[in-house]
């Protein structure tokens, strides 16, 4: 899982993940907050059908920031895992789905060993769990 800190700033570059902190802070959140971009292109941008029923790239960010918030609040008052689950209700062809997610609590890059937050798909978190066991 440490790929997602050790590649941090070439992935910002790249455009592999997005730095979402902003987004993170006008919610509570005080950690630095990136997500994937399978993330962003696959639940935050909305289909035409959401976009129809108003939603926006904002109100979805939104939705998923603050279900985080939630949970982490919840959640890690019983378990001190760097790695949980999450879902969230999003519009997708018109119809409400609840999508999972995965919240990473991990140091914000090689060079800064501050914490942060990588908001990921689950199969994300599983090809980087493969590549670090290969790697081993």
């Amino acid at each position: 899982m440490e790929n997602f800190i050790k590649n941090r700033n070439s992935d910002l570059a790249d455009g592999r993940q997005i730095d979402i902190s902003e987004y993170g802070q006008q919610s509570g959140m005080p950690l630095p907050l990136y997500t994937t971009s399978g993330v962003w292109e696959t639940h935050i941008v909305p289909d035409q059908e959401a976009v129809k029923k108003g939603e926006t790239d904002i109100k979805r960010l939104g939705k998923i920031i603050n279900q985080l918030i939630y949970l982490i609040r919840v959640y890690r008052q019983d378990n001190r895992s760097n790695v949980f689950g999450f879902e969230v209700d999003l519009t997708y062809k018109g119809v409400s789905q609840s999508i999972k997610l995965i919240s990473y609590l991990g140091r914000k890059s090689d060079e800064d060993g501050n914490p942060s937050i990588t908001i990921l798909l689950p199969d994300e978190l599983e090809s980087v769990s493969n590549n670090e066991q290969a790697q081993q």
